[in-house]
């Protein structure tokens, strides 16, 4: 059973695998063009790329890479979705800074990490990867508590 998936769904999986990723060489943007050619099963894409926390990068690269080629309800579909992730990693990281400003000021030290920190390090925008919550290390001396 696993293999039949494996094999209807190899070309949404590849297109899944070049599209989670920051930087596409030529080649790629190729192998992404021919795959978004084929016969889609675009309702399942999207829930993968959402469920990976990948939707808006998988969004940025079809966008960037062959928007043309992509039928327009799922390119609408996709960029609405998008910019709901990027509204609530926006608010997200609003709040972390409030957190880490009201922190400082009491002098707790704190160190945010995974989240929007993360995504921001890896991808060089925070909007590019879905976050759901926020994580901050609280330090002490000689020891860490989460």
């Amino acid at each position: 059973m696993i293999e039949c998936i494996a094999n209807t769904r190899k070309a949404e999986v590849q297109l899944l695998l070049y599209c989670a990723r920051t930087e596409i060489n030529p080649a790629m943007a190729e192998s992404i063009q021919n795959l978004v050619q084929q016969q889609l099963d675009w309702e399942y894409l999207i829930k993968i790329a959402h469920q990976h926390g990948i939707l808006p990068l998988f969004y940025h690269n079809l966008q960037k890479n062959c928007s043309n080629l992509v039928p327009s309800n799922v390119l609408s579909d996709l960029r609405s979705r998008s910019q709901e992730v990027a509204c609530y990693n926006l608010s997200l990281a609003r709040e972390l800074l409030a957190i880490v400003k009201l922190c400082k000021s009491q002098q707790i030290p704190v160190l945010p990490y995974k989240g929007s920190v993360l995504a921001t390090l890896l991808y060089g925008n925070l909007t590019l990867r879905s976050s759901s919550d926020l994580d901050i290390v609280v330090l002490q001396i000689g020891r860490a508590h989460v």
